[in-house]
């Protein structure tokens, strides 16, 4: 089941926001945070969406590669 990524912002006390990574898994019900930054990029967004979609299909198999 495909899990959706969403990036938000978080204002944080000293009035910066931090942008939060987050994938919904709806199977499990669980939102899990993939990463918090200042400063997003598109590269490092991926690599963080694809880390997780390999490491939760290899739980899913049993896979430890």
């Amino acid at each position: 089941m495909r899990c959706p990524e969403r990036l938000f912002t978080a204002d944080l006390l000293d009035g910066t926001q931090a942008y939060v990574l987050a994938v919904i898994e709806y199977a499990s019900g669980r939102i899990r945070i993939l990463g918090v930054t200042q400063h997003p990029t598109g590269e490092r967004t991926t690599q963080q969406a694809a880390t997780f979609s390999r490491t939760s299909a290899n739980k899913r198999t049993g896979s430890s590669s």
